[in-house]
């Protein structure tokens, strides 16, 4: 008998309790997780600053609209106390959306998804695009809150904790589970039969863990599993089967993108260009008066010299006209 991992839809006489054996998460480890009031029964992931995703059989009602939860803590550490270095954020839950198949007599596709009022800045997780993510072999992680065993032999574990398991083959899964449906859903058992999510942990993320929060790949949401939770593997929504859905509501509806970076890293202002000292044109060459040619009293055609007449004139009329023309040209020398 397989039963939900929430606290709600269980039988009386099976004890609420969360990840049995594993070990307390370390402090700010997981900022990604998150858990619903009032609905301490049941966990989930943020996949992007304002949208949460976790099982529908957790919010699932029958007779009426599903039970959207008022707040959502994100990050958190402990669950009813808060102690040194426990950082989370809490946020209100503005819509909530039941996957349109979901049939909850067959409990599949147990995913919902809800849109939070504000935007957080915790670490989102990412959603796992490849199905080799979660292939046959593959340690994962779960986690959650809650009693450490189904009996209740020990005490309340206030603390997030996490285990690791091991991915079966679809085979395996088919022949242990009842009800398995191998297009949307995987399993996963502790192959020590000492770790395991149980009731309580509805709705958690189950991740390949990578160094860190940013690294880690959600493969699977915590979904149902054995009444007895170490008595067999625990089911899984596939990743890979809904993503396009969730991809799809996120963009259509509130208009926001899976694959983008919701956080991208500040752009430095480009660096200020140096200022360049004005370059002086160079001064035009002086320039050069013209050149004034001094203006030359006017030249006096040469005069011709006087006449001298020859004391040899063959006569007297000879010898007048040149005195003549000698006394004209002294004349014209001193007068002209």
């Amino acid at each position: 008998m397989t039963v939900e991992r929430n606290s709600t839809n269980i039988p009386e006489e099976v004890e609420i309790s969360m990840i049995i054996g594993g070990e307390v998460a370390p402090l700010e480890r997981y900022p990604y997780m998150v858990e619903f009031w009032p609905f301490p029964g049941c966990g989930g992931s943020l996949i992007h600053p304002q949208v949460v995703i976790s099982a529908a059989h957790c919010f699932y009602n029958r007779y009426a609209p599903p039970d959207q939860p008022d707040i959502v803590d994100i990050g958190r550490h402990t669950r009813n106390s808060v102690v040194k270095g426990d950082k989370f954020e809490n946020r209100k839950v503005v819509e909530l959306l039941l996957h349109p198949e979901y049939n909850s007599g067959m409990g599949v596709p147990d995913v919902a998804i809800m849109k939070l009022e504000k935007p957080s800045a915790m670490t989102p997780v990412k959603l796992s695009k490849n199905v080799n993510d979660a292939k046959a072999g593959t340690t994962v992680t779960a986690m959650g809150w809650g009693k450490c065993s189904v009996n209740g032999s020990c005490d309340e574990i206030l603390e997030l904790k996490h285990g690791n398991l091991t991915m079966m083959t679809r085979k395996r899964c088919n022949n242990q589970v009842g009800g398995f449906t191998s297009t949307i859903e995987i399993c996963a058992r502790d192959t020590a039969k000492k770790t395991a999510d149980c009731q309580g942990d509805s709705g958690g993320p189950v991740v390949k863990r990578g160094d860190n929060a940013a690294a880690d790949i959600q493969v699977g949401i915590i979904s149902r599993g054995p009444m007895n939770c170490l008595s067999g593997p625990s089911v899984y929504v596939k990743i890979t089967s809904q993503r396009n859905w969730i991809k799809n509501v996120m963009k259509n509806r509130w208009g926001f993108s899976l694959d983008q970076n919701p956080r991208p890293t500040p752009v430095e202002p480009p660096a200020p260009k140096p200022t360049l000292s004005p370059v002086k044109k160079p001064s035009p060459a002086p320039t050069k008066s013209p050149e004034i040619i001094p203006t030359l009293p006017p030249v006096k055609p040469p005069v011709k010299p006087p006449v001298v007449c020859r004391d040899t004139l063959a006569n007297v009329s000879d010898q007048i006209i040149c005195y003549v023309l000698t006394i004209y040209g002294i004349l014209r020398i001193f007068y002209f």
